[in-house]
């Protein structure tokens, strides 16, 4: 108990019961599994975007043509 009371964000420099950890326990790893969901969705998206960005002609020279498609990308965001 005393490593989830370490861990937990919500349950530091406090006293609580062993209920109360386990509850936001549980709370910060909803917390942790969401960003983790975001994170994913993310990176997708980038995936999806770099695969068009690659198929776009002259995107295989590599040169300056990728660079303002990337900059062009970033700006969208």
């Amino acid at each position: 108990m005393d490593a989830l009371f370490q861990l937990v964000p919500a349950c530091r420099d406090q006293q609580e019961s062993k209920a109360n950890i386990l509850k936001k326990t549980k709370e910060y790893i909803l917390e942790l599994q969401n960003t983790i969901f975001g994170i994913e969705n993310e990176r997708r998206r980038l995936a999806e975007e770099n695969r068009e960005l690659m198929q776009r002609p002259g995107a295989a020279a590599g040169g300056a043509t990728s660079t303002t498609a990337s900059s062009s990308a970033r700006s969208r965001l």
